[in-house]
């Protein structure tokens, strides 16, 4: 879909028109993926991906579009999943060069609100360092998520300003936990509410050796789209998600699979029924080994133990912390 929003005079006396483009809309894909070019590697690919429609069966994603001339001048994006109570992730602010200073960030957001505000997501998130750039969302109900934060949150009309109250509301006891294939749907609860959660609270996520290579959800979904395993998304049983796991091969050569995981603490009595779905979810399609890596000691050992894992070796790290890795 690709609608006509406005057109706005802007200060130099231009007319700037403003888009609503909501993928799939395939005659306008490639000057849109044209313009976003500037991107890294991985978020290169998910504009891409977005873009063309590739989501579209279980996510939304809205791109606030300026355009002058027949040239895009400047873009807003934010999008959710397609199931009850989505968060939303906001960002990829972009103005080009040639018509900086004309306020255009300052006036897509002004339709980004307005679409926002009628959405269903219970808050839109981003990361933002600078705090010229804070300044220009601030005035839509933008605010840091902690003193100090460089992570940014905008709560939906139903939801609580204060981000620990909001996801405070959002994490609620549960009597189980259910495991579903991993997509594009549950991105943003995983990639911006858990891991802003989990930097509120100081949490450590860390992964170690090869399951490090695994950066984020996003990119768990690329490895297994290029065929290099599978990954899971834990629900609670109102249906919000908790947590994760992962069975990929950190390299295009897929001979050995390591498994991972992360569930909110709130819900860590789940850890080894979480671990022991993956597994089996993983062994039901797929012979061999499969692998994991922790800190020797630590609290996943004895959850990977309790699953079936078995001790393998231990290696000497950088941080003079003892990493073990098993075997199932």
């Amino acid at each position: 879909m690709l609608k006509l929003l406005d057109k706005v005079k802007l200060k130099n006396e231009k007319t700037m028109t403003v888009k609503l483009f909501v993928p799939p809309e395939p005659e306008f894909a490639g000057k849109f993926k044209h313009f976003m070019r500037y991107l890294s590697n991985e978020n290169t690919r998910s504009v891409g991906s977005r873009a063309d429609g590739k989501y579209a069966a279980c996510a939304v994603d809205c791109y606030f579009i300026g355009e002058i001339d027949g040239r895009i001048a400047g873009q807003v994006w934010f999008g959710w999943g397609k199931h009850e109570n989505p968060a939303a992730n906001f960002g990829q602010v972009y103005v080009d060069v040639d018509f900086r200073g004309l306020d255009i960030t300052k006036i897509l957001m002004k339709y980004w609100l307005r679409e926002f505000s009628a959405s269903p997501v219970l808050g839109a998130m981003c990361t933002c360092s600078y705090p010229k750039i804070f300044a220009l969302y601030e005035p839509s109900g933008f605010h840091y998520i902690y003193s100090g934060s460089s992570r940014l949150c905008c709560s939906g009309s139903e939801s609580p300003y204060d981000f620990k109250d909001l996801t405070d509301s959002y994490y609620q006891p549960t009597s189980l936990l259910r495991l579903i294939p991993g997509t594009m749907e549950y991105r943003h609860e995983i990639d911006c509410l858990l891991t802003f959660t989990s930097e509120l609270n100081s949490w450590d996520r860390s992964r170690v050796f090869a399951a490090s290579a695994v950066t984020s959800f996003q990119d768990a979904v690329f490895k297994q789209e290029d065929g290099r395993g599978s990954l899971y998304v834990a629900l609670a049983d109102n249906g919000h998600c908790i947590g994760w796991s992962f069975c990929l091969s950190p390299l295009p050569d897929v001979s050995t699979i390591f498994m991972d995981y992360e569930l909110h603490p709130a819900y860590k009595n789940f850890a080894r029924q979480l671990v022991k779905d993956t597994c089996n979810k993983w062994f039901a399609d797929h012979d061999g080994k499969l692998f994991a890596s922790c800190i020797k000691d630590s609290e996943k050992m004895a959850v990977l133990s309790d699953a079936g894992f078995t001790f393998k070796t231990t290696m000497e790290t950088s941080t003079s912390r003892k990493t073990v890795v098993m075997e199932i």
